[in-house]
């Protein structure tokens, strides 16, 4: 069953003993930061649960976080079987992204706003808004989709975003040139307005939330690739003290402004590598209105090192992302895994019929936005190895690489700048490994790989009714 709203895929975690509530008295610090490790901790080795804190010290509002920390929780935001293997989860997802768009729908009543703050009644801090690891400057907002219309073409886009909470009224919110945030920022500038208008949901659909952190088409519009996932239109409503539209069931909806050549110190935090990034002067959101539901839940997430949430929401966004478009140059590409670190990491699988037709596929990869911008090390393997399965992909290196002829370096390539082997450097060296086989013109080695015995497949089949 697809989520209807963030209320019921809580509901669903709950029935499908993915959730666990804690009821008794939680402080936020450092405890909910440490509860967030705890548990991603556990998915590492096993299993975890996401987190429903009821009772946070000195606030009235629930805190919701680590709810797409797992590849299950992620399969269940899209009406699947929490079981479902991350290969089949990555090709239902490619599914989903050739049924764009399907457009939202604008209503006029919304449950986001059956409380109304304006003005004075602005007070972002009964939120259980919390620092998440205790090198971070400050309190931050890690999971809302911060909305922002281009100032030209009024198309509207929205992405996740770090805010670090500094009063009642401000968030800090760095905008970075490389995303729609930032060409929104830089065209409001340059057309001479004051400000740009933003719009913050929070608690949101899981459709939302995984749209948030998607790398889609440029041209594409973030309300219709949601709808698309989610197999039916978004709701969305008109914003009380901005000209955006939101989307109708969230938690919680932040509206104001971003002042045009504002600035102020923001940071440190802790990002996605499991580094602290620098301080530095970023802008500001000057909130004019917070609209809620009747007695809401507030959403967080955490992020350290790698696996934390931050990964789990965004690794099918991003790899599908980048497996579209570099197939379009590449037919042969079979499917591809940005496997760590948010997409510092790649693996992808090939169907290789000659030599040297995996330098193919590593330039249709490495020409496509997302991984010309972050990846720095890819994997080539064939069409026999599932990208993955990391033990598959572990034998390919053992067996298949030849490290004099296997390395591909690409020196300076545009590299993020969060890469924390290099803190604000956006730009070093790709290495690219070819773990395939290799293929004529080249010589190939006598020896066969070991095939499964006859009836294996059978033999699984019933030992997993047997063993479920």
């Amino acid at each position: 069953m697809v989520p209807k709203d963030f209320r019921h895929f809580l509901s669903i975690l709950g029935d499908e003993k993915e959730l666990l509530t804690l009821s008794e008295e939680v402080p936020p610090e450092p405890d909910i930061g440490a509860i967030g490790r705890a548990t991603c901790d556990m998915e590492m080795n096993g299993g975890g649960p996401a987190i429903l804190c009821q009772n946070v010290s000195g606030y009235n509002i629930p805190l919701a976080f680590c709810l797409h920390a797992s590849s299950r929780r992620v399969a269940l935001s899209l009406g699947l079987k929490k079981n479902t293997p991350l290969k089949s989860l990555f090709q239902e997802f490619c599914k989903r992204w050739d049924k764009y768009p399907v457009k939202p729908v604008v209503v006029d009543d919304a449950p986001c706003k059956e409380v109304i703050k304006k003005g004075a009644q602005v007070d972002l801090t009964e939120f259980p808004i919390v620092r998440w690891n205790t090198g971070d400057g400050g309190p931050y907002v890690c999971k809302g989709a911060v909305i922002t219309k281009d100032p030209e073409t009024g198309s509207l886009n929205f992405g996740m975003y770090r805010m670090q909470l500094k009063d009642k009224n401000r968030f800090g919110v760095p905008v970075v040139p490389a995303h729609d945030i930032g060409r929104h920022y830089q065209k409001a500038q340059e057309l001479g307005k004051k400000e740009l208008e933003v719009a913050v949901a929070i608690g949101n659909d899981p459709a939302v939330s995984i749209t948030s952190c998607s790398p889609i088409p440029p041209e594409w519009e973030e309300y219709s690739f949601a709808g698309a996932l989610k197999g039916e239109p978004l709701s969305l409503v008109q914003a009380e003290t901005v000209d955006l539209l939101v989307p109708a069931t969230s938690e919680i909806i932040i509206e104001g402004r971003i002042p045009v050549g504002k600035t102020a110190v923001e940071g440190p935090f802790g990002e996605f590598p499991g580094y602290y990034s620098h301080t530095r002067r970023t802008t500001e959101i000057e909130v004019s209105a917070i609209t809620h539901r009747n007695d809401p839940i507030f959403e967080g997430l955490y992020i350290g090192v790698p696996w934390t949430e931050c990964d789990g929401v965004s690794h099918m966004a991003n790899s599908v992302s980048v497996f579209k478009e570099a197939k379009q140059l590449a037919p042969e590409l079979e499917s591809f895994n940005l496997a760590s670190s948010w997409c510092l990491v790649g693996i992808a699988s090939m169907k290789k019929r000659y030599a040297g037709q995996d330098k193919k596929v590593m330039n249709a990869i490495l020409a496509t936005p997302h991984a010309s911008y972050g990846m720095k090390v890819l994997l080539i393997v064939d069409h026999d190895i599932d990208p993955f399965n990391l033990d598959q992909v572990l034998w390919a290196m053992a067996t298949r690489f030849d490290a004099s002829t296997g390395v591909t370096f690409i020196h300076e390539a545009t590299m993020n700048p969060l890469d924390p082997i290099a803190p604000g450097k956006a730009y070093g060296t790709k290495m690219v490994l070819n773990l395939t086989e290799p293929k004529p013109p080249q010589p190939i080695p006598p020896i066969g790989i070991v095939k499964p015995p006859p009836g294996t497949e059978g033999w699984r089949e019933i030992l997993q009714r047997r063993w479920p």
